[in-house]
This record gives structure tokens, C-alpha cells and sequence, in this order.
């Protein structure tokens, strides 16, 4: 299966399981906590520790989002692995597991916020870029799209 189906599936399973939560209230039903502090020199964005999710609570309210649901997509795809979301990390080398987690909440978010998105991004490229996630997450389910497929 392909990486895209494959974490649409895990989306809809998510979904299934949960409802179509907010991100704050999706995160409260899969992390024991959720912290919000002030993070050093503000590059880190989120991390998972322990079933912990620690943001940096200096962000904007639309990165926040998608700082959450990123953190969400690393819980849900990567169990076991503790990561950290860079402030600007799309300026850095991203490896297969900061792609799948941006694919996974560019795809919950453009499900989220589906019919409140008129007026804050033109296209999908610049609604990733608003939640913070690399332009490349976009470019992969814009190409998933043009294959004829559903995003769910």
C-alpha cells in the first residue's frame, strides 16, 4: 500500500475510533497530558514523551493546531518513537517520519477544518503552510488527488 492510503487509513481509523475532534480535544483523548509551555530559543514546536504531549505554547493559534496534529500523526504512525516538531524545520532535512506525521494532519486538518477555510488559504500548498507543514506533505496529496483518488 501506498504511503498516502496508508495514513488516510490511519485517519479514518482515528476518526472512527474518536469522531472528528478538535485538535486540543483529540489530543486529550490520546495523551495522558498535554502541556503547554515556553520552549527554548522557540524552534521546538511540539514533542512526545511518555504518552506526554509538550508544546511550545508561543506559537501561533494556527500552528499550534498544527503542531498538535502533527504530534497526533507521530502517535498514530510512529508508537514508541519521541519526537520533536522544529519551529521552522522545512528548512532542514526532513526524514520519512516528519513527511508521514505532516501528511497525516494536513489530511485531519483539511477534514477539521473543511467547511471554515474560505478566506485563510487559497490552495492547499498555503494551507500547510499556515498549520507549519512542509510544502511537500501538500505536494504528495495534491498528486494522490490527481490520480483520481479520495483523500477519505
Amino acid at each position: 500500500m501506498a504511503v498516502v492510503e496508508k495514513i488516510i487509513q490511519k485517519v479514518n481509523e482515528t476518526v472512527d475510533k474518536h469522531g472528528l475532534l478538535s485538535p486540543e480535544n483529540l489530543a486529550d483523548k490520546l495523551f495522558e497530558a498535554v502541556l503547554k509551555v515556553s520552549m527554548p530559543n522557540g524552534k521546538i514546536r511540539g514533542v512526545i514523551y511518555n504518552n506526554l504531549l509538550i508544546l511550545n505554547q508561543n506559537q501561533p493559534s494556527w500552528y499550534l493546531n498544527g503542531s498538535i496534529i502533527h504530534e497526533i500523526g507521530h502517535h498514530e504512525l510512529h508508537a514508541g518513537i519521541n519526537q520533536m516538531f522544529y519551529h521552522n524545520y522545512t528548512y532542514f532535512t526532513n526524514g520519512r517520519y516528519e513527511l508521514e506525521a505532516d501528511i497525516y494532519g494536513l489530511i485531519y486538518a483539511i477534514r477539521w477544518y473543511e467547511y471554515g477555510l474560505e478566506g485563510f488559504a487559497s490552495n492547499l500548498y498555503d494551507f500547510a503552510k499556515l498549520l507549519g507543514f512542509q510544502p511537500y506533505a501538500a505536494h504528495m496529496l495534491v498528486e494522490h488527488c490527481a490520480q483520481g483518488k479520495r483523500l477519505w
